[in-house]
């Protein structure tokens, strides 16, 4: 609900103080439970402009597993506003690739989020090839 309400340190807040305590980190079956939550407080970190933890909190869930809504387009923008604009292209083109197969809007979606990356790469001119 919080996160919703764009209360997003609250929400971080809950997932990280509250929630994430409660996982047994033996029990395994409750890791994908774990990287929601990561998921989440990757966005929220996001809106919060904490970027290094949005891309660190993506990393842990895609090393886990490639197919998670959303994550690459946040990992991205978090890339974009520290400047690393290449890694922002890497990972979009990731997303495309393996967010959503089969969701034809949401591949477009991404592809457009990834247009808009390689758009702000650097320029080379011709003369330097």
């Amino acid at each position: 609900i919080h996160q919703h309400l764009q209360e997003y340190d609250i929400a971080i807040d809950i997932y990280e103080k509250q929630l994430l305590p409660l996982l047994d980190e033996n029990n395994q079956s409750h890791s994908w439970d774990l990287y929601r939550i990561l998921c989440r407080v990757a966005r929220c970190s996001y809106h919060l402009a904490e970027y290094e933890k949005c891309i660190r909190n993506s990393n842990i869930v895609l090393n886990y597993h490639r197919h998670v809504e959303d994550i690459y387009e946040y990992k991205a923008r978090s890339e974009m506003k520290l400047g690393r604009v290449h890694d922002a292209v890497i990972t979009m083109n990731k997303g495309v690739l393996y967010e959503t197969p089969g969701d034809y809007q949401n591949t477009c979606r991404l592809y457009r989020i990834y247009e808009e990356c390689c758009k702000m790469l650097p320029q080379t001119s011709s003369t330097n090839k």
